[in-house]
């Protein structure tokens, strides 16, 4: 209908619907990590897309489909259930990450995933504002804690649209925001294991043998145990073996489950034998780890400083 005004001095307006491209749904995580010169992460998937964003430093962030190097101000979407790795490339190194969900399924915008994009002056400024006022969101939904109802629509709102906006640049293909989509395709290895780390990362709560793991990948023994040796400078069991304890260290931080339920939800035999494999990666008893998670600990680096 037309703009135009009756008799009466009603005016009735033409309006113009506004469409949205990108509607997060929820978020999941917040949270920053200061990596050691030699720290590596032996890799996870989700549902939820994780935006990661070095603030200083360098990082490789692998997947089965390529390994690309993110610097100073590069950040990069990883897409739902993608099996991804990251380790610092010689130097200390700041890095953000956020995990997040849109409306309208499970498949993400391909615009959106798998490319590195240089962030500028207004890109670090939402980010700052994503990383700031979903930290107090986020900590509010952990502790249990009420915000006032207009505090938590601020917050909610603030959030919501700061990270839509920075999406919509992202995906923009205007020269503000620079793209660069040279990395590197994976190696034949590589590609194995990364399959090898999905393998077992989708099973952390069960006993694998390398034997069941060869047999599953048409390798043999020694065959497997070599290429995953070079490719992670650890053997498969030694690298499984930690990456339950990383698992584990996560169940101690939320505080919810005694050690005897971590022990048995990740198929140790007993707690004592949980305990000294624990203490052999960490350094740390779990007692004594449950201790200084209360205040706060990186148990990332704790975990893989020495990986």
């Amino acid at each position: 209908m037309p703009n135009y005004m009756t008799a009466d001095r009603k005016v009735y307006l033409d309006p113009t619907p506004l469409k949205t491209k990108y509607n997060v749904k929820e978020i999941y995580q917040i949270f920053t990590y200061l990596y050691t010169p030699n720290f590596s992460f032996m890799g996870e998937s989700h549902e939820p897309m994780e935006l990661v964003y070095v603030q200083q430093g360098s990082i490789t962030v692998s997947t089965a489909r390529y390994s690309l190097v993110l610097n100073d101000g590069d950040m990069l979407i990883h897409r739902p259930w993608d099996y991804h790795r990251v380790k610092a490339n010689g130097v200390q190194c700041h890095v953000m990450f956020f995990t997040f969900k849109l409306t309208g399924g499970k498949k993400a915008p391909d615009e959106l995933c798998d490319r590195i994009v240089h962030a500028d002056e207004i890109d670090q400024f939402y980010l700052k504002t994503i990383y700031h006022q979903g930290i107090k969101l986020i900590s509010h939904n952990v502790d249990g804690k009420s915000l006032g109802s207009n505090e938590s629509y601020y917050l909610e709102q603030e959030v919501k649209d700061s990270l839509e906006l920075l999406l919509l640049r992202i995906a923009s293909p205007c020269p503000a925001t620079k793209v660069n989509q040279s990395g590197q395709s994976p190696s034949k290895s590589s590609k194995i294991v990364t399959k090898v780390l999905t393998y077992l990362n989708d099973n952390i709560d069960k006993t694998i043998r390398l034997e069941d793991i060869a047999k599953l990948f048409n390798y043999s023994v020694s065959r497997i145990s070599a290429v995953f040796k070079k490719e992670m400078n650890d053997s498969v069991m030694s690298y499984f073996v930690k990456m339950k304890i990383k698992k584990a260290c996560e169940l101690i931080a939320l505080g919810t489950l005694s050690l005897k339920d971590i022990s048995d939800s990740l198929s140790y035999d007993n707690v004592q034998y949980f305990s000294t494999q624990f203490k052999k990666v960490t350094g740390l008893t779990p007692g004594q780890f449950r201790s200084q998670s209360a205040i706060d600990v990186d148990y990332q680096n704790i975990v893989f400083e020495k990986v």
